[in-house]
C-alpha cells in the first residue's frame, strides 16, 4: 500500500514566546543541546530553595510531591529553628507542601525544568526532567527571602536519600 512520504524538521529553536529574552539558554547554546538530549522524567533534579509554585503551567507536568510524607526534619519555635520535629520538603513551615510563598524557587525551577515547546512562557536547560522541590527557604516580613544552613543541610540529606524521587549529587 502506498504511504505519504512526509518531511520532518528538527526543531532546535523552542516556541515558548520569552524564550528570545533568555540570554542564558543562548550564552550555553541550548537549542544545538536540545537536537541531542532534553533529559528524561526519571532524572530528578531537587530545587533547594524558597520552593516551587507546582500549579504554574510551565512547571506543573514536571513537579514531583510526596504528599503526606513526614521525617524528623526541623522544628521552629518562636522564630528560632532546630534540628529535630517533623516536616520534609518544606523544611521551615513544619509540613509537606513546599509551595513557594517567595517566588524565587519557582523562578529556578523553571530554568531547570519548564515544560518547552508547549508556546507558553519560558524553555528550559532540562524540559524533560523532574523536579523535587524542597523549601528551606521562607519569606519575611520584610519581604527578604532566609533559610538557616542547618535547614538547607537537612534538605540536601532529604533529598539524597528521598526512595521514591532518588537524587544524584555532582
Amino acid at each position: 500500500s502506498a504511504q505519504l512520504n512526509y518531511l520532518y524538521e528538527l526543531q532546535t529553536t523552542p516556541n515558548d514566546p520569552l524564550f528570545p529574552s533568555q540570554s542564558g539558554l543562548q550564552k550555553i547554546q541550548a537549542p544545538a543541546a536540545f537536537n541531542i538530549e532534553m533529559g528524561d522524567p526519571s532524572i530528578v533534579i531537587a530545587t533547594i530553595d524558597s520552593g516551587v509554585d507546582y500549579t504554574h503551567q510551565d512547571l506543573q507536568q514536571n513537579v514531583r510531591i510526596l504528599p503526606g510524607v513526614i521525617t524528623d526534619y526541623v522544628r521552629c519555635e518562636q522564630g528560632g529553628c532546630i534540628p529535630q520535629c517533623h516536616s520534609l520538603e518544606d523544611c521551615h513551615f513544619q509540613d509537606d507542601d513546599p509551595f513557594d510563598g517567595y517566588f524565587h524557587g519557582t523562578v529556578v525551577a523553571g530554568v531547570i525544568g519548564a515544560t518547552t515547546n508547549n508556546s507558553v512562557g519560558i524553555a528550559s536547560t532540562c524540559p524533560h526532567c523532574s523536579i523535587l522541590p524542597v523549601r528551606a527557604f521562607y519569606k519575611a516580613v520584610n519581604s527578604a527571602g532566609y533559610g538557616r544552613s542547618s535547614d538547607i543541610a537537612f534538605a540536601i540529606a532529604f533529598a539524597s536519600n528521598n526512595p521514591l524521587y532518588p537524587v544524584q549529587f555532582n
